[in-house]
C-alpha cells in the first residue's frame, strides 16, 4: 500500500474560521482523499500557522524545516510527500517575496529528497502544491496578519513554485485551477473547497501511482 504524507498548514489541518475549530475528518481534503483512494494510506500532517522555514511569533512547531524530517522519520517509509505551504510565509511581519517563499519550499523538497525515508531507504517522491491565492479583506473583522499586498504575493506564488518543481524534477499541481478560499476570511478552505482539493488530488495521484 502506497503511503502519502500531506505536509501543510491550517488548510491541511482543516481550520474552520467560522468557529476557530477543526473541520471533521469527513470534510477535510485529506479525509476525503483517503475515502476516495482506499488503496493508499493518506497521512495528514498539517499545523496551523506553519511556514516553510521561518520562525513566527505564534510559537510552537510552526517552522516547517524543523518539523519535516522528524515527521518523515516518524512515518517512514513514505512513498509520496505532498508539500502545501507558502500562505503563512506571506504574512506582513515576515515581509517575504514570492520568490523567497518558493526558495523555502525548495529547501523542504530537498530535505525530502535527502531523507532516505522512502521504501528501501530511497527518497520519497515530492508533489509540490501551489495553495489557493488569498482573498483576505482587511474589513472582514478577522485579525490575521495579511493585507492586499500579501494577497498579491500569494497570487505570485504559482510561477515561482513551478520553477522549483522543474528545477528539482518534482511533480507540481496548481490548486488555483480548481479552488479558491472560502468567503469567511478569504484564506481557509470551506467544505466545498476541501472537496475540490480532494478531487483534484485524486485525479493527479491516480496518474502518478
Amino acid at each position: 500500500m502506497k503511503r502519502i504524507l500531506c505536509f501543510g498548514d491550517s488548510n491541511t489541518w482543516g481550520f474552520d474560521p467560522r468557529f476557530g475549530t477543526r473541520q471533521p475528518e469527513s470534510v477535510r481534503w485529506t479525509g476525503r482523499l483517503q475515502h476516495a483512494m482506499p488503496q493508499v494510506q493518506v497521512i495528514p500532517e498539517g499545523e496551523n500557522g506553519r511556514t516553510t522555514l521561518w520562525d513566527d511569533l505564534m510559537g510552537g512547531c510552526r517552522n516547517g524545516k524543523e518539523a519535516l524530517l522528524p515527521c518523515l522519520q516518524k512515518h517512514c517509509p513514505v512513498d509520496w510527500v505532498l508539500l502545501m505551504l507558502g500562505i503563512n510565509d506571506c504574512k506582513t511581519r515576515l515581509g517575504l517575496s514570492a520568490e523567497k517563499i518558493a526558495e523555502g519550499v525548495k529547501v523542504l523538497a530537498e530535505i525530502v529528497e535527502h531523507s532516505e525515508c522512502g521504501p528501501g531507504g530511497n527518497a520519497p517522491k515530492v508533489l509540490i502544491l501551489c495553495p489557493p491565492a488569498m482573498q483576505y479583506r482587511e474589513d472582514s473583522g478577522i485579525p490575521w496578519d495579511f493585507n492586499e499586498h500579501t494577497n498579491e504575493v500569494s497570487r505570485e506564488l504559482e510561477p515561482e513554485l513551478e520553477k522549483v518543481a522543474v528545477q528539482l524534477k518534482c511533480e507540481f499541481l496548481d490548486l488555483n485551477l480548481f479552488v479558491q478560499p472560502g468567503a469567511v476570511d478569504g484564506i481557509h478552505l470551506d467544505a466545498k473547497g476541501h472537496a475540490k482539493v480532494a478531487e483534484a488530488l485524486e485525479e493527479k495521484l491516480s496518474k502518478l501511482l
